[in-house]
Formats: C-alpha cells, structure tokens, sequence
C-alpha cells in the first residue's frame, strides 16, 4: 500500500512538471491528465499528501468533475480544498462546496452519497472552527455533521463526530460526559468496523481519546493504559504522527504521577519547537516541571514565551490559561511590577469571562442539538424494538413495574437527601481524622514516637494556616516545609488521619469549603461553580464536586440551592 501510494504521488509531481511546460493551455493539460487519473486516485493522492493536492491537483479534480458533469464530486474538490487551508480561504471553499451540493436534486436512491457529502462539508467547516478556537461554532458544525452522518449511514463520518464532540466536552469541564461519548465512539466503530475506511488508524485515535480523556480526570492509571494500546496500533500501522501525540500525552501523564524528570525528558523529545500556537500545551507542562524541580526563573522564560504566543494568537482560549496567568501575576506582584501586574489581572478577568461565557453556550448548543436529540434517537430505537416485538402487554407490566419501583426509589433517595441535607445545613462538618488501629504497634516497629509527635504537630499548625488551599501542593512539597520526608509524612497521614495524602488534601478543601459557604452564603452567588472549586484548592470542577458529594452525601447543586433559600 504504502508503495503504491508513492507511484501516486509521483504521478502527481509529474503534473507539476507537465505544468511548466504547458502553462499556456492549462485547461487543456487539466483535462489529458484528469484522463489518466480516476477520482479514487485524487482521493488518494489527497489521503497521501494533502500539499500536493491543494497545490497541483485540485484544478484537474475539479476540472475533471466538470467535464463528467459529476456535481458531487465537484463539490468534494472544494471540501477537500478547503481542509488544510486558512480560515478565511478555507470558509469561503466550504461555502462554494455547499452552494454546489444545494443546487444537486435528490435522486431517489442516491440520497446517502449527498447527506454523506453535506456531512462531511460541515466536518470540514468545523475543523477550520475548531483549529482556529471557534469553539462554539465548531461544536455546532460537529453536531450538525453527526446528522447527516446518521441519515447517510455513514457508520465512519458518525464514529469521528461523536469522539470531536466528546474532545470538546472535556475541554470544557464536562469531563464524565465526554468519557460517555469517547466509549460510545469506540463502541460504534467497534460495531461498524467493516464500513470504516483505515479502521486502524481510527481505532488508534479512539484510544487517545479515551487515553485523553481519563488524563483529564486525573485518572492516570487507565490514560496510560490506553497511551499503550494506542501507541502499539499506531507503531504497526506506522502512523509517525500520531506516535508523536501519544508520547508527549505520556509525559503529561508523567507529570500528575509526579515523575517530573521523566515527564521533562519525554516533552523535549517529542513536542514540537515551542514556536508555534500549538507549542502552548508543551511550554505550560515544561513551565510547570520546572517549577516543581525548583528553578523559578526557567519556569518564568516558559510562561513569558506563552504570553507572546498567545499575543500572535489575539488571546484563543487554551487549557491551562488561568494557571499561567495567575502564576505571571503573583511574580509580577513579588516584583512590584505595576505595569504587568495590572496586564495580568486584565488578562485573567478577560479568561474568567471567556470560559463562563463559551461554558454557557456550549452546554446549550450541546443540550438542544445533540443531547436531547440523542436521547430521543434512543427513545425512538427503543419504540421501533418494542413495536417489532408486539409484546405489549408484557411490556406494559414491566414498564409498570419500573415506574412503580422508580418511585418507591425515587423517594426513599429523597428523603436520605433530606436527611443528609438538614445534618449538612445544620450542624458543622469537621475534617475526617480515623486513626488506623492499631497504630501503636505500626509506629513501634518504623518510627521514633518523639518524631512522629513533631510531625503532627507541624501538620497542625499547616492545616490552621490552611496550606492546603495551594493547589500545586504535593507530598514531596509538603514534607519539605515540615523539614521532614515523603515517607515519614505519608505514614503519619494514613495512621493518624486514616487517609492516603490526596483523600487527606482533599476532605481538608472540602471540608473548609463547606463550612465558609454555610457561614457567608454570598459567595454562591458571587462565584460560578469553577470558582469556588478554584478558590478552595480544587484544579478540577469534576473532583470538587465528587468530594463534595463523598463528604454529605449530596451534590453541591442541591446542598448551595437549600442554602441560599434558608
């Protein structure tokens, strides 16, 4: 295959020299070489190497297309332009690319080859949005190309929709949900593998999807797993680029597992030249581990570079953002640099906004044109079984059933919620400390009781300082300040306060968070969700709510609307 696709090409740089030499009847050297070429071989040249289309084929595919008076594949030459172009180029080819299919009748039987080409015009036109940090108009493109997907039965256009809108989800603090999706992806392809083109390569993004996904959940055991699977895919099938991607989301994962030299070595050989927009995610890690390693000042020079970058960029909306900005803005509070002080406040309130606002019109977007059309499509599946079955009557009693019990449920669940609701509101909640039974025969065997004592009572005094607010903190960091090391801290912590260190910082933030919104519930209406979960030393809006409800029993959501009622 890979032979084959390079006589391709070279037939395709024979055009370029044909060129030189004909450029004063171009028409007529498009149509001679459309003659020997098949739209099957553009469309390859195209999968091979996407500059040698745009550049030397795209006049004879569209030339070709005329003179066959084949407007689908007229059409698609001006998608396939437009893929890799710039925005506004790209945009005005995705435009002409509609106009064309708008003006094609539909011919019965031949409907699925227009729905699946209208689909992919709009995957194209959201991949332009989506690299270019349109968010919201991409997520809509996405969605409105899942569609045609589904009416054409395009089994591989519907996979790749379904895992870009997953990728969004995640991006913007919907972490659980775009898990969700990213299986169901992987399970439809699964399902339909026979109907995709280059499965391989497809199950291999899959998999980084899901190994993505689960990095953001800080769930790093299962993202490595799927780094893995990915990566060994990828490695068969020679897929370089995406190799390249596994190995840098590696060292992210590095990273929260708190092996930095390892994460450090990994970027630098495998992230790109730290000049381009797309450089950003690497620079922030990089800054980060150079933090952690304790060299400030390089960790500096990184988040600097970010700045400007983002400055080329007019300020996209990227990960990490608040972090660099609020780090910038603390060295430059330190360095009693008014200017900067002042411009990287600005730019955190302009993110603020940003997020709140793009948040808000995604999950309303997402609701109305996917999640319940989606629901409903599964409704309607579910009536079209029930219907072919004819079993009415069985299914009346058990659909009863399922209400009755549905309710007997639901209303047992209400009044434990109510129950663990007026306990929360009513009497104060105190961080958990259950030492291990035991523990004295433990501390006998491996630790000085006189250091042990010291320990605890330097804790103490941290936890009344409320260290735990800083969200960088670590274990490593912590024994540190306690002159003391990871392995003595971490004994005391799971003898003394029946908790591993993360569970430990944890119910410290969230147990603080709860009793400040009891005693000043203003700031549930003066901070969003993300907000509070910031301002108590959560990074994630996914763990602060899954404390929060492992500490009550209820959710935030139910636990801030009680309150600001009472």
């Amino acid at each position: 295959m890979a032979k084959k696709n390079v006589c391709k090409i070279v037939l395709s740089l024979l055009v370029l020299s044909f060129t030189f030499i004909h450029n004063g009847n171009s028409q007529e050297f498009h149509e001679s070489i459309a003659d020997t070429l098949s739209f099957e071989k553009i469309y390859d040249i195209y999968l091979s190497d996407i500059k040698e289309y745009q550049l030397h084929l795209f006049p004879v595919h569209v030339q070709k297309a005329k003179r066959l008076k084949d407007t689908l594949q007229w059409a698609q030459a001006y998608r396939m332009k437009a893929w890799d172009s710039q925005m506004e180029a790209g945009l005005k080819y995705v435009d002409t690319a509609f106009r064309i299919s708008n003006g094609i009748k539909r011919i019965r039987g031949k409907e699925k080859r227009l729905d699946s080409l209208l689909g992919r015009i709009h995957l194209t036109k959201a991949k332009i949005f989506y690299e270019n940090d349109f968010n919201t108009e991409a997520l809509y493109e996405f969605i409105q190309s899942y569609r045609y997907g589904v009416k054409a039965e395009d089994h591989d256009l519907v996979s790749s929709c379904i895992g870009a809108i997953a990728d969004i989800k995640a991006f913007f603090g919907q972490e659980n949900e775009s898990l969700i999706l990213a299986k169901r992806s992987m399970l439809y392809m699964e399902k339909h593998k026979q109907f995709i083109p280059r499965y391989n390569q497809t199950r291999a993004h899959s998999l980084e999807l899901l190994a993505r996904t689960y990095l953001h959940l800080r769930e790093i055991d299962s993202s490595q797993k799927y780094i893995a699977q990915s990566m060994e895919i990828s490695k068969e099938i020679q897929y370089g680029s995406m190799v390249n991607v596994l190995n840098v989301l590696k060292a992210q994962s590095y990273y929260y597992s708190g092996d930095f030299k390892k994460a450090k070595d990994t970027l630098l050989k495998y992230s790109n030249d730290h000049k381009t927009p797309k450089s950003v995610d690497d620079l922030y890690y990089l800054g980060e581990i150079e933090g952690k390693l304790g060299r400030i000042d390089l960790k500096k020079n990184h988040f600097y570079r970010i700045d400007s970058i983002l400055n080329i960029k007019n300020y996209p909306l990227l990960d990490n953002i608040n972090s660099i900005y609020q780090f910038l803005l603390q060295e430059a509070i330190q360095e009693k640099d008014t200017i900067s002080q002042k411009e990287y406040f600005n730019r955190l309130v302009y993110y603020d906004t940003l997020l709140t606002r793009t948040q808000k019109s995604l999950r309303a977007i997402s609701l109305h044109e996917f999640d319940l059309p989606l629901a409903e499509e599964e409704k309607d599946s579910l009536t079209r079984l029930i219907q072919s079955k004819k079993k009415w009557l069985n299914i009346f009693y058990i659909l009863s059933s399922l209400l009755l019990l549905g309710t007997a449920g639901y209303y047992f669940k209400y009044q434990n919620t109510q129950k663990k609701l007026t306990a929360a509101l009513n009497y104060p909640v105190i961080a958990k400390s259950s030492p291990t039974s035991g523990s004295k025969t433990i501390l006998d065997s491996k630790l000085n009781e006189e250091a042990m004592s010291a320990i605890l009572s330097k804790l103490e005094v941290w936890e009344k300082e409320k260290g735990f607010l800083d969200s960088t903190i670590n274990q490593q960091d912590l024994a540190k300040q306690l002159g003391t090391n990871s392995t003595y801290l971490s004994q005391a912590i799971n003898l003394y306060k029946g908790q591993n260190f993360s569970s430990y910082i944890k119910d410290l933030r969230i147990t603080l968070a709860i009793n400040a919104l009891k005693e000043n519930p203003d700031l549930a209406k003066e901070k969003s969700m993300i907000q509070l979960a910031e301002l108590f030393g959560f990074n994630s809006l996914s763990v602060f709510n899954k404390a929060f409800k492992g500490k009550l029993g209820i959710t935030p959501g139910i636990f801030l609307k009680s309150l600001l009622k009472g």
